[in-house]
């Protein structure tokens, strides 16, 4: 009996608990006052230190009276940069080139509710296909930057780099293949590396070199590299300067060092004329004038080679006998080196590349065909023919060696001195052929203390067509111009 009325305790208990089930609350809901935003475009694209105008439509769905906060900021990876904090972006950029994610965001200040949108948006460098152009004026060099679209950069030195040279400026060299993305500006007292998307100072001479180093008149930056079918890549990159060649290797195999190597073979008599070929086993060619021959430097080797005159050669290159003067990548990426003898016999000399028989030809040439070729202080071939173009003071002379004869197709105002000229060409380690490529020359002309950068179009023959003729201005007096080819 006593179970039985504990039993009936409980599920008395039981039944009067479950008949005391709280009634369901009534649950009231607050409309948010959310904003739908809207761009004008489904991507952006903006150089590097230009301005950038973004004007979004927000859509605000309740109370128009509520305030907001308002954030722009560019996202990549883990990494953000806050550009802008009102509902108009306005802002110049200085988020270093390359792909990123835009993100806008409102927030409502009074409930904290964020409504955001994000859209891509690339950051091009603005230096980043054209012509560095040094000029000096007043004692003091600066860089500039003509863009291939016409844009025009003064002072990258100080609007880029945000350091002002002490002394005038003498050479601009560019590197660009693969992971090498480089420009070096030679002063009369250090050298200085930027990086070729920003220019951005990385280095001066201190670090650059593993010892004292005054730049010359033939200061120049260089490599060899593997040519492949789509990419190219550096092998040995240098350095010449004063005849002597600084080496370093190519970052995309091993990484590069900090610093390049001493002076090579500098315990030797060498006089090292400023241009690298490569032949078929990797090797650098490089010519020089005090043996008056062509050496080699096997890859990653610092210390120059025999050459083996082969059997197929023209012309024996262990003995050319001759000093060069002037040189540039022509037709096929043949190395075309003008020369001459002690009697002042004038020859042209071909070096093809990635070849065994280097040796492809050495002409004579008669001064009376070629005028003043001898005065000439500046040469550039064209890559897709047998052509080059050579200045002498104001004049541009059409060098054409298949007719043996040099012709005159340009002269500029008297008074003028062309500087240097280069047909608007690939660089020769460049795998990307531009269908611009060699149909313009670009000329650098001094007129007193003040410079102008000249582009001509080129005719097919290899004339020059003067109808149509851009003419830029505000430089001081120009040393030196470089093509800055685009990344590949």
């Amino acid at each position: 009996m006593k179970y039985t009325a504990i039993c009936g305790a409980v599920i008395t208990t039981l039944l009067w608990t479950l008949s005391c089930k709280e009634e369901p609350a009534k649950l009231s809901t607050i409309p948010i006052n959310e904003v739908t935003i809207g761009f004008d475009k489904a991507s952006y694209e903006v150089d590097y230190l230009a301005e950038i105008t973004i004007n979004p439509t927000l859509k605000i769905q309740l109370d128009a009276a509520d305030t907001f906060s308002y954030e722009w900021k560019i996202i990549a990876g883990n990494s953000e940069d806050i550009i802008g904090r009102e509902a108009i972006l306005k802002d110049t950029i200085r988020t270093k080139p390359g792909n990123y994610t835009l993100v806008f965001t409102v927030t409502n200040k009074k409930t904290q509710v964020r409504n955001y949108k994000k859209t891509p948006i690339v950051v091009r460098g603005a230096v980043y296909n054209g012509y560095y152009v040094t000029s000096n004026k007043e004692g003091k060099g600066t860089v500039s930057f003509l863009r291939t679209d016409g844009i025009l950069y003064h002072a990258l030195e100080k609007t880029f780099a945000r350091k002002a040279y002490e002394t005038e400026v003498l050479r601009v060299s560019t590197a660009i293949v693969k992971n090498l993305r480089v420009v070096f500006v030679a002063t009369k007292d250090n050298v200085y590396r930027y990086h070729a998307d920003d220019f951005e100072l990385q280095a001066d001479k201190d670090v650059i070199f593993t010892e004292p180093l005054t730049p010359q008149g033939d200061f120049m930056h260089s490599m060899n590299f593997v040519k492949g079918t789509t990419s190219n890549y550096p092998l040995d990159i240098f350095f010449i300067n004063g005849g002597k060649l600084y080496a370093n290797t190519g970052p995309n195999f091993v990484p590069s060092a900090i610093s390049y190597s001493v002076a090579i073979a500098a315990d030797q008599p060498y006089e090292l004329f400023p241009l690298v070929l490569t032949n078929r086993n990797f090797s650098s060619i490089i010519y020089d004038n005090k043996t008056r021959k062509f050496l080699s430097l096997p890859y990653n080797t610092r210390e120059f080679s025999p050459l083996i005159n082969h059997i197929a050669n023209v012309f024996d290159v262990t003995n050319v006998g001759l000093t060069a003067y002037a040189a540039d990548y022509a037709e096929n990426g043949d190395g075309w080196f003008f020369m001459k003898s002690d009697k002042n016999e004038h020859f042209l000399v071909k070096i093809a590349q990635f070849v065994a028989a280097i040796g492809k030809g050495k002409q004579a040439l008669s001064l009376a065909d070629y005028p003043e070729l001898e005065r000439a202080s500046s040469f550039s071939a064209r890559a897709d023919k047998a052509l080059l173009y050579y200045a002498v003071d104001n004049k541009i002379y059409l060098f054409d060696p298949n007719r043996g004869r040099a012709t005159l197709v340009y002269t500029f105002s008297a008074g003028s001195k062309i500087v240097k000229l280069r047909v608007h060409k690939s660089k020769f380690w460049e795998p990307i052929q531009l269908p611009e490529y060699n149909k313009k020359i670009i000329v650098a002309v001094n007129e007193g203390s003040a410079g102008s950068i000249y582009q001509l179009d080129l005719k097919d023959d290899g004339g020059i067509d003067s109808r149509n003729i851009l003419h830029h201005t505000g430089f001081g007096k120009i040393t030196d111009i470089d093509y800055r080819n685009p990344n590949n």
